[in-house]
């Protein structure tokens, strides 16, 4: 992909109803439990039991603390989904914890892996036992075709999955930016391309949207630094953290 080059796609919402079908099972919704009350979010699977996701997810300024408890929900829609599991510890990249209190974020750096306490498994009649499936993670430059964001927009009514194509995407200073209007809930949603080879990989991870017009959206894309940090968070002894007691190095 060319990083000056606008892409000429059509930017629409899309209702996902086949939850088994790949890649659209690779994604989940994220619960964040706060008290007695909590917020949604949107995440994908880049491991047997690994989310990718947006480090607000967890580390909000407006909050002003962290969630108690984060519950994955695969290829969750409309109170349906593949199967769950709570997070059993989070690495947040190191530019957000330092920012991300200050008036200017740096939304470059806003991505975030979950290590899940247990994998996520297939649990369809036929299907029971498999492994689901997850994304792979590459440079947006490694995929030149239609890319997409798949999540959870807060609507009416239950939680639902939800794609968009994107349009008019570049890529300045470590963000992916594209025509689309963007609701809460999305963040942390995945950004995706296909390599026609049935191989699907995560380009970048919704972050924001303009905060005046709300019609162009924001993502922080993955490139050599970031790939690198994220798979050495990919590590069986990373899991033997508890919650709360985020990583960053």
């Amino acid at each position: 992909m060319d990083e000056n080059e606008p892409q000429k796609t059509r930017s629409s919402l899309q209702k996902i109803e086949k939850i088994f079908d790949r890649p659209w099972r690779f994604h989940g919704l994220l619960i964040m439990k706060v008290d007695s009350s909590g917020y949604l979010g949107s995440g994908a699977l880049i491991g047997d039991r690994y989310v990718l996701t947006a480090a607000h997810n967890y580390m909000n300024p407006k909050l002003g603390r962290t969630p108690e408890k984060i519950t994955f929900y695969a290829g969750y829609n409309n109170k349906q989904y593949i199967g769950e599991a709570e997070a059993k510890c989070i690495a947040v990249h190191r530019s957000w914890i330092e920012t991300y209190k200050t008036p200017s974020p740096d939304y470059s750096s806003d991505i975030a892996v979950i290590t899940l306490k247990t994998p996520i498994n297939l649990n369809g009649e036929s299907l029971a036992g498999q492994a689901l499936g997850h994304f792979g993670v590459i440079s947006p430059s490694g995929i030149s075709d239609i890319l997409n964001l798949t999540g959870y927009p807060q609507l009416q009514g239950d939680p639902s999955m939800y794609n968009v194509e994107l349009s008019n995407i570049q890529i300045k200073e470590g963000k992916l930016s594209y025509n689309t209007s963007t609701f809460s809930g999305q963040s942390g949603g995945n950004i995706w391309g296909d390599n026609h080879q049935n191989e699907f990989h995560c380009l970048a991870v919704h972050s924001h949207s303009d905060s005046e017009l709300n019609s162009r959206g924001f993502g922080a894309s993955l490139d050599v630094e970031k790939i690198k940090w994220i798979k050495g968070k990919m590590r069986p002894q990373d899991g033997m953290c508890n919650y709360g007691e985020h990583f960053s190095n």
